[in-house]
Parts: structure tokens; C-alpha cells; sequence
């Protein structure tokens, strides 16, 4: 009760809420106010009160104030990774690193060339992903092109991997051609093969499985491996025309994707596999 008190009073005079909350910074309520005052002057000011949480050190239960991050990302979003980085505030970060690497990537990416320090690695891939995801859907040919140009200057070798599998993985919906020739950059390995093919099976099915026709060795094995993922979200029609195929694939490894026939009428599955 206190705590939405405080918020709505902020909302029409923070300088007299924070007035008053200063009074009792003996509470043991006083960071939970705090936070709540910040919340509320956001809702016209996300800006000023995003500074007033750095002015006040507050630590604890950032994460609430992500909508405010997200508001100041949108129109500042260079000043508010800074914030978030202010408040040791990771999440906050990456999160609004995010919005600006999809609304700005340009601005976004002069910005990581200008700043290799302090900015974590997770962070950055996540925003490197959302640029791609985002590129697919503007210009998908920019899109293999672009993230076809990143090396291990822009993000190591794991992190290089994940953006490209991403990038891939969102291809497969429209242009399956782009996102398999995204697969041979020798920057992949075979089991990056799941994921894709596991996006690719969900976003067109017949393509994906007439694809592995052209994969041999181990770069098949994981694709039908991702294949096998989503099969046991189709219809039981699909599952026993398909799956006995993708288990002949796989070989003496079919045995481990049984757990599949759970869900299904045992006899009649096993007796279609046989067969």
C-alpha cells in the first residue's frame, strides 16, 4: 500500500515524495519507497529518474526498473546502456543494448567499435543476435551477408557461432537457401546443424527433410538429430510416416530417439519401424 502511495505521489510531485521518504531513510521500507518514487516520476521522466537512481546508489531490485530503460533506450539509447552501466546493472544493459541494436544498428555497432571495454560478452552477442533476427526481416540477403562478414575481431569463437546459428535458424522461415550456405562457414561445426535444422523442421518441414539429402557424415546425424526435436509436436500421422526415415539416418544411434514412441500407441508405432 505504502509502495503504490509513493508511486502515484511521484507521478505528480516526485521533489515533495522525496522530500518526505528522505525523512525516513531509517525505515527498513525505505529502499522499497525509494524504488517505487523512481518508478513512478519515470512514467513522464525516464530519463531524470534513472539519474535521481544513480544520485540516490540505489542497488537493489533494478530489474524493475526495466521499463524505464526500455523508454529512455528508445530515445537516448547510447545514455542509457551508460546508466545501466552506472547502476552495475547487467541485465539492464543487455536488455537495452537489445532495443538499440534493433532499432539503430548502424549507431549500435559504431558504438561496440568505440567501446571494446566494459561492455560483457554475453551482452554483446545478444545484441548482435537481434541485429540479425532484425535484418532478416527488413533484408534477408543483407542479413547472410552481413553476419558472413563477422570474425572472431568482433566476438570469440562461441559467441561468433551462437550469432551465426541465430541468424541462420531465423532464415530458415523464408529463404532456407540463405541460412544453409550461412552453414558452411567454417566458423560452424557439425552440431550447430541441430539448431537450424530444428528451425528449419518447424518452419518447413518438407524442405528440411529433402535438404538432408545433400548432408553426409556428421552434419547430417545433427540435423536429424534437430529434426527429431520437433517431430514429437506433430500429428501421430506425421510422426509414423516420418520417423522411422530419420532413424534409418541416424543409424545404430535411432535406438536413443525412442523415448518418441511414448507418446504414441507402442505396437503400432513399432510395428510401422520394423517394417
Amino acid at each position: 500500500m505504502l509502495s503504490e502511495i509513493a508511486r502515484r505521489w511521484a507521478e505528480v510531485d516526485h521533489e515533495a515524495a522525496l522530500t518526505l521518504l528522505d525523512t525516513q531513510k531509517a525505515d527498513p521500507l525505505y529502499d522499497e519507497l525509494l524504488l517505487s518514487v523512481v518508478s513512478g516520476y519515470g512514467k513522464a521522466s525516464p530519463r531524470e529518474a534513472i539519474a535521481l537512481a544513480i544520485d540516490r546508489g540505489m542497488t537493489k531490485d533494478l530489474l524493475r526498473l526495466g521499463h524505464l530503460f526500455k523508454a529512455y533506450a528508445s530515445t537516448a539509447p547510447e545514455e542509457a546502456v551508460k546508466a545501466g552501466q552506472a547502476l552495475n546493472a547487467d541485465s539492464l544493459v543487455e536488455e537495452t543494448m537489445r532495443v538499440w541494436a534493433s532499432s539503430e544498428p548502424e549507431a549500435f555497432l559504431h558504438f561496440l567499435d568505440e567501446r571494446e571495454e566494459g561492455i560483457k560478452d554475453s551482452a554483446r552477442r545478444r545484441a548482435y543476435e537481434e541485429i540479425g533476427k532484425g535484418l532478416v526481416e527488413s533484408d534477408p540477403k543483407a542479413a547472410a551477408d552481413w553476419v558472413s562478414t563477422l570474425t572472431e575481431e568482433n566476438l570469440f569463437s562461441d559467441d561468433l557461432r551462437s550469432v551465426l546459428r541465430a541468424t541462420a535458424g531465423a532464415l530458415t522461415e523464408m529463404h532456407p537457401e540463405l541460412a544453409l550456405a550461412l552453414l558452411e562457414s567454417p566458423d560452424l561445426i557439425a552440431n550447430d546443424y541441430r539448431y537450424v535444422f530444428a528451425n528449419y523442421g518447424a518452419n518447413n518441414w518438407d524442405g528440411a527433410m529433402a535438404s538432408l539429402q545433400d548432408l553426409e557424415g556428421a552434419q547430417k546425424k545433427h540435423a536429424v538429430r534437430g529434426l527429431l526435436a520437433n517431430l514429437d509436436g506433430r500429428s501421430k500421422d506425421e510422426i509414423l510416416t516420418h520417423l522411422p526415415t530419420l532413424l534409418d539416418m541416424l543409424g545404430s544411434e535411432g535406438s536413443r530417439s525412442y523415448d518418441i514412441l511414448q507418446k504414441l500407441d507402442g505396437e503400432t508405432m513399432l510395428a510401422s519401424v520394423e517394417q
